[in-house]
């Protein structure tokens, strides 16, 4: 479905800056749903791209899986009826001439953030595909690493660390979901790559990536019912021993603040009702 109206990114953003605050504020060790069950739920990927996937392979076009389809392999996955191919953004015409030639019907184009652009298409089945070019840099180097990440049925897929960008960048409250839940499963060689990558491209976001981990751990960690009510989840400890502030992200030196779990401007704003804006001094009233 293309969008009739897409809000300014900036709106998604501070969107998600209150859901992960809140979230911050109510979330418990093993609080989510039954994830050792749903881990292992199947993967589906549907079969009716594989002419438009062809037709890209024959013009000689490099792709990646994005959006829900490549979210699947780094968590319990969730339904989805997308099939979302990312790709660099000076190949988005070919792309689109491959697949008309494949019997595909243009739709339009799809309204995107951060300078990504992307053209949505539909077979005579009314499957729905969207292609979703990347540019510069960014693009060039997340369809290089999917070569070798053949995790959806085969398929070249965004590994972890562009997949977050790219989700990141679209902001959508299901964007968020995804956030949490994949970032809680990484190891920590895939976070520690995940941060850099985010670091050059969104390096304002990246106290968000902090929140998204240690909530995405809270999840995953099995509920203890001895643990004191406020008491910090061992999730925001590092494999250093770092302990990190479950509001900002930032590393807790003091060790009051290691065992609260929330460094003191944060606790004070929590207790203010009050949030950061990324970037800037003055806090925000909720």
């Amino acid at each position: 479905m293309l969008p009739a109206y897409l809000p300014p990114r900036s709106e998604r953003v501070i969107a998600r800056r209150a859901m992960l605050t809140f979230s911050a504020r109510r979330s418990q060790s093993g609080s989510g749903s039954d994830l050792d069950h749903l881990i292992g739920r199947p993967r589906h990927v549907p079969g009716w791209a594989d002419e438009a996937i062809r037709a890209l392979r024959r013009a000689g076009i490099r792709f990646g899986v994005t959006g829900g389809l490549a979210a699947n392999n780094y968590m319990p996955p969730r339904n989805t009826d997308d099939f979302d191919l990312a790709l660099c953004l000076a190949d988005l015409v070919a792309a689109g001439e491959a697949a008309t030639a494949a019997g595909w019907q243009y739709l339009g184009p799809l309204a995107l953030y951060g300078g990504l652009a992307g053209t949505a298409w539909k077979d005579a089945a009314d499957n729905e595909l969207d292609l979703i070019g990347v540019p510069g840099v960014l693009g060039e180097q997340a369809v290089a690493e999917a070569q070798d990440n053949l995790i959806t049925a085969g398929l070249p897929t965004l590994t972890l660390p562009f997949l977050v960008v790219l989700k990141l960048i679209a902001a959508r409250p299901q964007d968020t979901a995804d956030l949490s839940r994949m970032l809680g499963r990484a190891d920590a060689a895939v976070l520690k790559r995940t941060r850099a990558v985010v670091g050059r491209f969104l390096p304002d976001e990246l106290p968000e990536v902090e929140q998204f981990i240690a909530l995405g751990r809270l999840e995953y960690a099995p509920s203890d019912p001895q643990a004191p009510k406020g008491a910090p989840s061992r999730t925001n400890q590092s494999a250093r021993g770092e302990v990190r502030c479950r509001m900002c992200g930032k590393v807790l030196k003091d060790e009051a603040a290691r065992r609260a779990g929330i460094g003191p401007d944060c606790a004070r704003n929590e207790r203010l009702g009050l949030t950061r804006r990324a970037g800037r001094g003055a806090p925000r009233r909720q």
